[in-house]
């Protein structure tokens, strides 16, 4: 009977760390959407940590997934708290060198748990409708106002090659 007990105490200690293991390595994934114009949106799945370095320096990290090539894309969001200063890089991570795609910076004066950013000069020549995403659209998750989310974010500034990625919309 001892050696019962003993054998189901063993087996449910496994079960559990093999649980809690599994679900560490667990993330939400969202869907969000590639904009390449108006109505015309293709979904694609990521996720979204929260880190923080030093004391005022805080990164939202998204990790894009292609339903074809798996992880390809990373666009970071660091907030510089004491500068006032919110910078978005996207970067390819397929490619070793040159997988740097676009970086936009964007200063604030007041905090606000509102939406805000600019909408770029293809929104603002173009959009009399309010269809397209803006070129940079950011939220503070809390009203501590460390961490981003980034709302939208278009692919290249310049307007060479203008598309937007749809993150958290709400």
């Amino acid at each position: 009977m001892k050696k019962l007990v003993t054998l189901t105490q063993k087996g449910l200690l496994t079960l559990i760390l093999v649980l809690t293991s599994t679900n560490a390595f667990l993330q939400i994934q969202y869907t969000g959407y590639f904009c390449t114009g108006v109505n015309q949106l293709s979904p694609f799945k990521y996720t979204r940590e929260y880190k923080q370095e030093g004391s005022d320096t805080f990164i939202t990290l998204y990790k894009i997934y292609s339903a074809t090539n798996g992880y390809y894309l990373n666009i970071t969001a660091t907030h510089y708290k004491s500068e006032k200063k919110i910078v978005v890089n996207i970067d390819d991570i397929t490619i070793k060198i040159g997988g740097h795609i676009s970086t936009q910076e964007i200063t604030y004066n007041e905090l606000s748990l509102t939406l805000f950013g600019r909408p770029g000069r293809f929104k603002e020549m173009y959009d009399a409708q309010n269809v397209l995403p803006h070129e940079l659209a950011l939220k503070f998750v809390s009203n501590k106002f460390e961490n981003v989310k980034i709302a939208n974010v278009s692919r290249d500034v310049h307007g060479a090659n203008l598309t937007w990625y749809v993150l958290d919309e709400k």
